[in-house]
C-alpha cells in the first residue's frame, strides 16, 4: 500500500485545492466525488466512498491540505478482504487454503489493514458478535537453523473490546497440515482476557527436517464472550518458514541480555508500563498522581567544556568519561533510596519520587527525595577530575500532583514526558542552591518541616538535617519480559536501537559532526489553576516529529526543566548523517518556527553545528544517548536569546557558513553567553535563497566578462564558454542548429559548483556579464530531501522563466498566513505567456498546476476531460513548447544541479525535453557519479548526440595549494601544510577543510 498511496500522493498534487478525488492502481483518476470503481463500471452507476465501503472494497483515505484523497486497492486485497469477511464468523465454515494462498499474495504490510477492516466489518453488521481483540502481528517469521532446534516466536493479544474474552489459539487439523514438516505449539492455547488486558502468546516451532524452500500456514485465533452467549469471531494469522537466503535482513534475536540492556534507556516508570502491557503503544495516553521531583545541576562542566574543547578531538571524549563516572554515582544513589532517574537534562539529572502504581504520601515523598539529596550533598558533592577541575551540584526539590504524558507515535517513536506543580517550584528552589545544598520548595517544606531543620531562603527553605529520617528503600528493579522488546523499541532511538541488536552496545560512542535544535515552546506551559491541554501536547509533538523525520533527523529529547517545554533535535547521528545537516536543521526550524507561530503559538530555536562526543551517558543501569559538546550547551543558549531578543530563531556561525549558498540570513550583533569568553556571532535564517538571475536584456550596454576563479579547470570553464558563444551567435545570423547539453560529473568537492558558479557569473550576474544581455538563465537544484517531490526542480525552473522572482517569497508568506492566494504579478506574467504560447497549447496552460500548484489556473474543458497520464503527456509537449518559443526571441540557458537527487517527475520531464533539445536552449546538468547500476535515465541522457560528458577529474596538488591560500588569505603555505594537502588527493574541497582545521588548531594563521 506504501507504493500505492506514494503514487496517489503524487496524482493527488495535481488536481489542485477543494477536489476530492479517488485514485485506483492503474493510475486513473476520477473526479466530483464520486466515481466508477472496478465494482461500479459494470452497471455505469457512479459509487461513492461509503457504498465501496459497504461492498468490502479495500479503500484508504487520506487528507493532503484542502483536498481529500481515496486510493481503491488493487484486486488481490479486496479479494482477500471478502474471503476474510466471510470467514471470520466463528460459526462460519472457511476455505483456509484460500485464505491462505491470498496472504501469501498481498504485501504483508496490508494484512493488518485488510484483518482490521475485515473484522469491523463482522462487528458493525452483527449485534450479537465478540469484536475489539487484536494483535500486535499478523505475519510470523521463521527461520530455523536445523532440524529439531525448536524455534521460538511471541506475539501480543489485547482486548480493546470492553467486555472480558475468552481466546483460544490453534493450528487447524485436517487435510491442509496432515502432512506437514513442522509441529507449532502455543503457550498459552486458552485463556481469558478482561476487558483493556493483553496476553503474550508464545509460539514454539520444531521442525522435523531443514527447510529449503518457503513454507506458508495458517493459524487461527477462535474469540468469543467469556459471559454472554455472544457468538465469536475468527482471526487468522500467518506463519511463513524458510531458509535465510543472502542478503536477506536477519531476524533480531531478543535475548533476556538485549532487554536488560533496552530497558536501562528508559525511566522505571515506563518499564512497569511495558512490563503489565508488553505490546507496541498505539494510542497517547494520560496519567495523574501525587510525585516528588529531585533536580540535580552539575556544575562546573560549561568551563570543563570550553577548556577540554581546545584538546581537540580527544576533548568531547574526556567531557563524557567525567560525566559517565560522576552520574553512575548519582544514579546508584537516587535508586538506593527508591527515586527514578527520568530524564538525562544536558548536565543534571531530573529524578522522580512516586508513580500512579504504588502511591505514597507527598509527605513521605517528599522525605525520601530530601534524604536522597542530602546524602548526595555530603557523600558526592565534589568531583576532582584529575585535570584541574572539580564538579560541585546544585540540588532543588519540589513536590505536588503530577501528569505523565505518552505522546508522539510517529514513526513508532513514542517521548515520556512528566509536567506539573514541581516543575513550577523548582525553578526558584534550584536558582537559590547554592554548592553543597538541598533547596525545598515552601510546599514541600511544609510537609517535612517537623522532621527535619531549616531555614528560609527567600520564597523556599534552605534544608540541613532531617532529624527523623525514613528507613531507605531502594527502587525495586522491575525487569521486562523478553516479548517486551518491541514495546520498549518505542522509547529508544533507532541509530541507537540498531547498535543494541547487533550487540555493538560498547560502539555506541563516537565523534561525530552533528547539527543541534533546541525548541522552547514559550506558549505550552502548566498552569496549576488550568486544564493541562495534553492533547494540544500531542499534536505539537507529532507535527515536530514529522518535520524531523522528513529531513532524517532526530528527535533527542521532549522535556519540561528549568527553561520550561523544550525539544531537542539532533541531525548527523546514526543511521543518518549528510552533508547538509546544518541546512537540514535550519530548515526543520524555519519550518517548525513559522507554522507554529500561525498557530499562535510562541517559540523560540536556537541551532548550532560542531563536533561533539555521541554515546551512552550514565551507567549501566540507567543510561541515555546523549551529545556531549560545547555546540550543545550554546543551542540552548541560543534558543534563549532568540526569545529575549524577539528574533525567533539564531543560529552559529558554523551553522550559518554550512549554509549560506542555500538560506538567507540576516547578521545581528554579537552577544555574550554563559560560558563563553568572548561574544559570540549570531544569525537569523530568514529562508531559502531564490536563485532568481534572469535580467532583462540593454543591448545599448557593454560590459566585460567578470569571471571567478576556477583553479585547474581552464578546459571545462573553455567548454561552458563556447557553448554560451554558440547560443549568442545565433542571434549574430548564424544558422540554427539544436540545442547542446552539457553534463559535468565528479565526485563531490571536486568542482561542480565552482564551475556551476563560474557560469553564473558570466551569464547571471546582475553586476554585469556579456551574455547576460543576450541570454535568459534559468536554474533548479535537486534536494535530496524532497526526492518525492514531484517536479521539484523544475519547480524552480518554472517560477524563473516566467519571471515569477517574486511570487517564491510571496508564497513562503502565504504558508506562514500572511498574504492573499494570488499575486498581481503572477497574473500579469501569465497574460504575457498566454501571447507567446501557440492557440493549440493555450487550453493546456492550466496543466502548469502540476508543477506550481500555487498557480491555481482553473481548467479548461481539455484539461478536465484528461485522464492522469494524458495529462502529464501533455505537460511534458507544452513546456517544451514554451521552451521552444522563448528560445526563438532569446537564447536560454537550464542548469540543473545535484542531478542525483532528482525526483521522478522532474528526471522524466528533463529527459523529454533532452530528447528533443529546442535550438537555442543549452541544458547543463551537475551531477554525482552513480554506482552500479547505472539509472536508464541517466545513461540514457549521457547517450544522446547532443550531450558532451565531462568526468573532471582530481586537479593537481598545486592547484589544491593555490585554492587553499587564496580561499584563506594565507601568503604562503609552509611546507609541513602543502605536505598534509597530499592527503586531499586533489580534492579542493577537502583541501579547504583540512587548512581550516589547521587554522583551527593554531598550526597556521591569516595574514
Amino acid at each position: 500500500l506504501a507504493a500505492l498511496e506514494h503514487t496517489a500522493a503524487i496524482r493527488l498534487a495535481h488536481c489542485g485545492p477543494a477536489t476530492t478525488v479517488l485514485v485506483s492502481d492503474e493510475g486513473t483518476v476520477y473526479y466530483c466525488g464520486s466515481f466508477w470503481g472496478r465494482i461500479g463500471a459494470e452497471s455505469n452507476v457512479p459509487l461513492r466512498i461509503p457504498q465501496l465501503y459497504e461492498q468490502h472494497v479495500v479503500v484508504h483515505t487520506a487528507a493532503v491540505g484542502r483536498t481529500h484523497c481515496a486510493f481503491l486497492s488493487d484486486s488481490k486485497l479486496t479479494a482477500l478482504l471478502h474471503a476474510l469477511v466471510k470467514s471470520c464468523r466463528e460459526d462460519e465454515e472457511c476455505n483456509l487454503a484460500y485464505i491462505k494462498n491470498l496472504m501469501c499474495q498481498v504485501p504483508r504490510s496490508a494484512i493488518r489493514r485488510v484483518q482490521d477492516r475485515a473484522l469491523g466489518f463482522v462487528c458493525d453488521n452483527s449485534k450479537d458478535t465478540v469484536c475489539g481483540v487484536r494483535t500486535d502481528r499478523f505475519v510470523l517469521e521463521f527461520s530455523p537453523k536445523e532440524k529439531t532446534k525448536e524455534t521460538l516466536k511471541v506475539f501480543t493479544v489485547s482486548n480493546q473490546s470492553g467486555k472480558p474474552v475468552n481466546v483460544s489459539v490453534h493450528m487447524d487439523e485436517g487435510e491442509l497440515y496432515s502432512h506437514s514438516r513442522y509441529l507449532f505449539e502455543f503457550e498459552p492455547a486458552e485463556f481469558t482476557l478482561d476487558k483493556r488486558q493483553s496476553q503474550v502468546v508464545r509460539m514454539k516451532l520444531r521442525c522435523t527436517r531443514t527447510p529449503t524452500d518457503a513454507s506458508h500456514y495458517i493459524f487461527t485465533l477462535n474469540i468469543g464472550s467469556a459471559k454472554k452467549k455472544l457468538k465469536g469471531v475468527r482471526q487468522f494469522m500467518l506463519a511463513r518458514i524458510a531458509p535465510k537466503t543472502q542478503g536477506e535482513k536477519t531476524e533480531v534475536e531478543v535475548t533476556p541480555e538485549l532487554v536488560r540492556t533496552m530497558t536501562s534507556y528508559v525511566p522505571q516508570y515506563i518499564v512497569k508500563d511495558v512490563k503489565a502491557a508488553p505490546h507496541p503503544r498505539t494510542q497517547p495516553a494520560t496519567s495523574s498522581f501525587p510525585a516528588c521531583i529531585l533536580f540535580i545541576d552539575v556544575s562546573g562542566f560549561t568551563a570543563l567544556n570550553e577548556r577540554l574543547a581546545k584538546l581537540g578531538p580527544a576533548g568531547p571524549e574526556q567531557v563524557s568519561k567525567h560525566l559517565n563516572a560522576y552520574f553512575g554515582q548519582l544514579i546508584d544513589a537516587v535508586n538506593q533510596h527508591g527515586g527514578d532517574v527520568l530524564k538525562f537534562a544536558g548536565d543534571a539529572l531530573i529524578c522522580m519520587f512516586g508513580d500512579d502504581r504504588r502511591l505514597e504520601d507527598p509527605a513521605t515523598l517528599s522525605l525520601r527525595a530530601v534524604q536522597c539529596a542530602l546524602f548526595i550533598q555530603s557523600d558526592l558533592a565534589k568531583y576532582d577530575s584529575n585535570q584541574g577541575f572539580v564538579l560541585t551540584l546544585h540540588v532543588g526539590v519540589g513536590v505536588g500532583q503530577m501528569i505523565s504524558l505518552y505522546v508522539g507515535g510517529v514513526d513508532g517513536g513514542w517521548e515520556f514526558l512528566v509536567v506539573g506543580e514541581p516543575f513550577l517550584q523548582l525553578e526558584s528552589s534550584v536558582e537559590a542552591s547554592k554548592t553543597g545544598e538541598v533547596v525545598v520548595s515552601e510546599q514541600c517544606w511544609q510537609l517535612i518541616q517537623s522532621r527535619c531543620e531549616g531555614e528560609e531562603r527567600g520564597d523556599d527553605w534552605l534544608v540541613r538535617e532531617v532529624t527523623n529520617p525514613l528507613e531507605v528503600q531502594p527502587i525495586a528493579d522491575v525487569s521486562a519480559p523478553v516479548e517486551a522488546a518491541a514495546a520498549l523499541r518505542g522509547y529508544i532511538q533507532k541509530g541507537v536501537q540498531a547498535r543494541l541488536d547487533a550487540h555493538q552496545a560498547q560502539w555506541i560512542a563516537e565523534l561525530r559532526r552533528i547539527t543541534v535544535l533546541f525548541v522552547k515552546l514559550n506558549s505550552l506551559t502548566y498552569k496549576p489553576c488550568e486544564p493541562f491541554d495534553w492533547k494540544r501536547v500531542n499534536e505539537v509533538l507529532r507535527f515536530m516529529q514529522s518535520v524531523i523525520f522528513r529531513y532524517e533527523g532526530m528527535v533527542r529529547q521532549f522535556l519540561v526543566d528549568d527553561k520550561g517545554t523544550v525539544l531537542i533535535a539532533v541531525f548527523g547521528v546514526p543511521p543518518f548523517s549528510h552533508e547538509d545537516d546544518p541546512v537540514r536543521g535550519l530548515k526543520t526550524a524555519l519550518e517548525i518556527h513559522h507554522s507554529l507561530k500561525a498557530k499562535k503559538m510562541d517559540n523560540s530555536v536556537g541551532i548550532t553545528t560542531g563536533e561533539v562526543f555521541c554515546g551512552s551517558v550514565g551507567s549501566s543501569t540507567r543510561q541515555e544517548y546523549a551529545m556531549v559538546g560545547d555546540i550543545v550547551n550554546l543551542s540552548a543558549r541560543l534558543m534563549v536569546a532568540a526569545g529575549k531578543q524577539n528574533a525567533g530563531l539564531l543560529c552559529d556561525e558554523v551553522t550559518y557558513t554550512g549554509a549560506q549558498n542555500k538560506l538567507l540570513f540576516d547578521e545581528l550583533e554579537p552577544i555574550k553567553v554563559k560560558g563563553k569568553s568572548m561574544p559570540i556571532k549570531i544569525f537569523v535564517p530568514k529562508e531559502e535563497k531564490q536563485t532568481v538571475q534572469s535580467v532583462q536584456s540593454n543591448p545599448d550596454e557593454t560590459q566585460l566578462i567578470k569571471t571567478r576563479t576556477v583553479f585547474g579547470r581552464s578546459d571545462e570553464m573553455s567548454l561552458l564558454h563556447e557553448a554560451l558563444t554558440a547560443l549568442t551567435s545565433r542571434e549574430k545570423g548564424a544558422e540554427a542548429e539544436r540545442g547542446k547539453i552539457i553534463v559535468l560529473e565528479s565526485e563531490p568537492g571536486l568542482g561542480k559548483s565552482w564551475l556551476l558558479g563560474y557560469l553564473q557569473e558570466i551569464v547571471m550576474d546582475v553586476k554585469g556579464g556579456y551574455f547576460r544581455y543576450f541570454i535568459q538563465a534559468v536554474s533548479g537544484e535537486a534536494d535530496a530531501v524532497e526526492k518525492n517531490t514531484s517536479y521539484f526542480v523544475w519547480k524552480r525552473v518554472l517560477v524563473e522563466f516566467l519571471y515569477l522572482d517574486q511570487f517564491l517569497g510571496e508564497r513562503s508568506k502565504r504558508e506562514r498566513g500572511t498574504d492573499s492566494p494570488r499575486t498581481v504579478g503572477s497574473t500579469q506574467q501569465l497574460q504575457k505567456l498566454r501571447k507567446e504560447c501557440d492557440a493549440k497549447f493555450l487550453s493546456f496552460l492550466p496543466l502548469l498546476n502540476m508543477i506550481l500548484p500555487q498557480l491555481a489556473l482553473e481548467d479548461t474543458n481539455e484539461t478536465g476531460a484528461m485522464s492522469a497520464s494524458q495529462k502529464q503527456t501533455n505537460l511534458h509537449k507544452l513546456v517544451k513548447h514554451l521552451l521552444a518559443k522563448r528560445a526563438q526571441k532569446r537564447p536560454l540557458c537550464v542548469v540543473v544541479d545535484n542531478y542525483q537527487w532528482c525526483d521522478a517527475a522532474s528526471l522524466q520531464l528533463l529527459g523529454e525535453v533532452a530528447k528533443e533539445v529546442p535550438a537555442g536552449v543549452l541544458v547543463v546538468v551537475a551531477s554525482r557519479p552513480f554506482s552500479d547500476p547505472v539509472p536508464p535515465a541517466y545513461s540514457d541522457l549521457c547517450s544522446l548526440p547532443a550531450t558532451v560528458r565531462v568526468v573532471l577529474p582530481p586537479v593537481a596538488q598545486f592547484w589544491c595549494e593555490k585554492i587553499a591560500a587564496v580561499h584563506f588569505g594565507v601568503h604562503e603555505l609552509p611546507e609541513v601544510v602543502r605536505g598534509e594537502l597530499a592527503k586531499a588527493e586533489g580534492n579542493p574541497l577537502f583541501s579547504l577543510e583540512l587548512v581550516q582545521a589547521l587554522l583551527a588548531a593554531g598550526v597556521l594563521e591569516r595574514r
